[in-house]
């Protein structure tokens, strides 16, 4: 049997799965009456009405028409198998449908109180999830982890007609938290490139994808696979000498996880992974624009020049 079929049963199971669910467990889906008629805002259930009007206005959305509706732990148990409180639910999102080949793109609006969490860390664990061809702003009144803002956005898709498979989004949750920790973790150290990081994870589901596809299908992705693609590709974005052995093999145990899933072998994951490190690309490109411009960039060089002018001279004076 080989994998493209193989996928297509787990699809069907997946979707039988989804239909026997209980109406009464999705009691509180605002469902589209035309999907993506509107953009769809899901606030933390943590929110009081006056917490849920203060969240609009920083989405710049108050007094819109749009879907509403909260996200809580009922939801957060259902998407990724996870138990949390209510009380704890702040932040929030709108999601709004892009056009086709668009890619995911990601806004957080108050980066002030969502803080662990980059844009490219929800962009990249909403790929994993199956998400497609969206635009995420995430918000929240105080700082919070930002993690119920990701769950909020299977919600929106769900209310939109789109069923992503569970496996998928517990995976995806569990990168949000591996990325999100083992930066936070590097958050002091000089070496670390928050760039270079986030491309890592793009490279290593892109050479994944590539190993798989190549392999005979009587075969499996091992965890010494897994190990040496990691390894490589570390080496390649220049991180063998900053990430600790234990933030390796974390790295490690999630994406064996993920070669577990289908998102190992999708097209539209390839898609949309092109088009977020397209988006990295531009993001850099558009630094060095505003630095140039700004005159930050000639103070920067002139840092570097004046290092190397130092270092010059105290070898000159040694000489003497």
């Amino acid at each position: 049997m080989n994998k493209k079929f193989t996928r297509i049963l787990s699809g069907l199971a997946v979707l039988s799965t989804v239909l026997a669910v209980p109406l009464s467990a999705k009691a509180d889906l605002v469902v589209a009456k035309t999907p993506w008629e509107k953009p769809t805002f899901v606030y933390g259930a943590g929110l009081n009405s006056q917490d849920i009007l203060t969240t609009a206005n920083q989405l710049g959305i108050a007094g819109q028409d749009l879907l509403e509706m909260n996200i809580d732990s009922n939801d957060i148990q259902r998407y990724i198998g996870k138990t949390v409180s209510d009380k704890g639910m702040i932040s929030s999102a709108l999601v709004t449908k892009l056009k086709d080949g668009e890619g995911v793109t990601v806004e957080i609006k108050t980066p002030e109180n969502i803080t662990q969490i980059s844009e490219v860390h929800y962009a990249n664990a909403a790929i994993t999830a199956g998400v497609e061809d969206i635009r995420i702003d995430v918000a929240a009144i105080r700082p919070v982890t930002g993690n119920s803002a990701l769950t909020g956005v299977y919600k929106a898709l769900e209310a939109n007609g789109v069923l992503l498979d569970n496996d998928r989004m517990e995976v995806a949750q569990d990168e949000l938290e591996t990325v999100t920790d083992i930066a936070k973790e590097n958050k002091s150290n000089d070496k670390f490139s928050i760039k270079n990081f986030d491309q890592l994870i793009i490279n290593i589901k892109n050479e994944l994808n590539i190993y798989y596809n190549n392999i005979p299908d009587d075969k499996k992705i091992t965890r010494e696979d897994v190990q040496q693609i990691v390894d490589d590709a570390i080496a390649e974005n220049k991180l063998a000498d900053v990430l600790t052995q234990d933030q390796i093999n974390r790295l490690v145990s999630f994406f064996e996880k993920y070669s577990q899933t289908d998102a190992i072998d999708s097209d539209e994951v390839i898609s949309q992974l092109k088009d977020l490190s397209g988006n990295i690309m531009d993001k850099a490109q558009e630094w060095y624009g505003e630095a140039k411009e700004s005159g930050l960039l000639d103070q920067i060089l002139k840092a570097i020049q004046d290092i190397f002018a130092g270092i010059a001279n105290f070898f000159k004076g040694l000489l003497k």
